[in-house]
């Protein structure tokens, strides 16, 4: 029973040693079509790749974080974290290009890790690659290019104000933020301007009509003209205020859209939306009030 007991505690101590742990290779799922997989297997790696960088094993957290962005190419806290891991294994090669995606990006999740991505990068621009000892354990010796001063000439670079995975979001499953579509593509636009230059054209043609049987009133007092221009007036009115209408719903429907107040959420989950709209009884302004 005592050997018995004994040989458990040697496997025990071989498969926690450093040799055992460097045999183990991180191998890299293969992308689906199922973005929810992808995700969700790459939160995975991101935390593993997290866990191995706490650790100083560089090797396996830029292994790690390469798997994250295999799966979902956009996350930005996976390639800062993988060029920090670069950084710390002397590859400063490969961390510039890492820093040079995040540089590049305009989301908001990036700009708040460019002040101290471009410092580094600064640091690191003119540095060779440092060679690799396979005799040692990589990450023997490295140190946080981060938290300690990496640079032998230069100042610590500081930590981000502030870390997109502490204010409450998922650092790899972040969507770029959508582009606004033109106001080509929006119906409403069209609408509105058809109905504007609809209206429009009808109270110019009304009033021209109108102009016509006064003359005619004037110069014959004949009945059927003072009736037809009663009629042609009342259609001059009302082409004229449905021109009006559009044109007040269209441009309101852009300010809304531009001070992207369209729809309105407020804090208790409800949402009014104002559009223009037409119908049989002419066009207006359409409120929809969600509760």
């Amino acid at each position: 029973m005592k050997t018995f007991l004994s040989l458990i505690i040697v496997f025990s101590m071989w498969i926690g040693s450093p040799t055992f742990a460097r045999a183990q290779e991180i191998v890299c799922p293969k992308a689906s079509g199922d973005p929810e997989y992808n995700k969700n297997e790459a939160r995975s790696y991101y935390n593993m790749g997290n866990t191995f960088f706490t650790m100083k094993q560089y090797e396996k957290s830029a292994a790690s974080f390469v798997c994250v962005i295999n799966l979902v190419p956009y996350s930005i806290m996976a390639r800062y974290r993988l060029g920090k891991s670069y950084d710390a294994l002397g590859r400063f090669s490969l961390a510039r290009e890492q820093y040079q995606w995040i540089l590049a990006d305009a989301s908001d999740e990036a700009s708040v890790l460019k002040a101290e991505v471009q410092k580094r990068f600064d640091e690191i621009k003119s540095l060779a690659d440092k060679a690799a000892d396979p005799a040692k354990d990589p990450a023997v010796g490295v140190t946080d290019p981060v938290t300690t001063d990496p640079a032998p000439d230069g100042d610590k670079p500081t930590e981000p104000a502030k870390d997109p995975a502490a204010a409450g979001t998922d650092p790899v499953t972040t969507d770029p933020a959508p582009s606004q579509p033109p106001l080509t593509s929006r119906w409403w636009f069209w609408t509105g301007v058809g109905a504007t230059a609809v209206f429009t054209v009808t109270a110019v043609y009304s009033g021209l009509q109108t102009v016509k049987y006064q003359d005619r009133w004037e110069s014959d007092w004949r009945p059927a003209d003072r009736s037809a221009l009663e009629d042609w007036r009342l259609r001059t009115d009302l082409a004229l205020g449905g021109a009006v209408i559009s044109a007040v719903a269209l441009g309101a429907a852009l300010w809304l859209n531009h001070t992207k107040a369209t729809p309105v959420k407020s804090s208790g989950g409800t949402s009014v939306l104002l559009l223009p709209a037409c119908g049989p009884a002419g066009c207006g302004l359409s409120l929809t009030w969600e509760f």
